[in-house]
């Protein structure tokens, strides 16, 4: 896929409709990044958050966010710790999403042609 890093461009190599059929999931994905932030926000019990924050960290790592993916499962790994730990994984996994969704929008605006990179740490 052109302008991805290799490390995560797990089609790297695979033909053209491969590549398009991925980087078309991949923006699904990050596209629906608000919803799944609101889901976080509005569980009703520690293990709805547990859950949400746990498909989250997996999907993010499919779709080569790892940095998005490290940040939900640190959030997972907290809940249940001292409110100020959570308080800040969350934090930081908001972070994480805002910036996601700020790769997708300059990813919307630049051609097909243009090389971008969206390893955010």
């Amino acid at each position: 896929m052109a302008g991805l890093p290799p490390d995560v461009d797990p089609y790297a190599g695979q033909p053209p409709a491969v590549q398009a059929a991925f980087l078309k999931l991949r923006s699904g994905f990050l596209a629906g990044l608000p919803q799944r932030w609101v889901e976080i926000e509005a569980a009703p019990s520690d293990a709805a958050r547990q859950q949400a924050l746990h498909r989250l960290a997996g999907a993010a790592g499919s779709y080569g966010c790892t940095a998005l993916g490290e940040a939900a499962r640190a959030a997972e790994q907290a809940l249940g710790q001292d409110s100020a730990v959570f308080g800040a994984a969350l934090l930081h996994l908001q972070r994480q999403l805002q910036l996601q969704s700020q790769l997708q929008s300059q990813l919307q605006s630049q051609s097909p042609s243009q090389p971008h990179s969206d390893t955010v740490r």
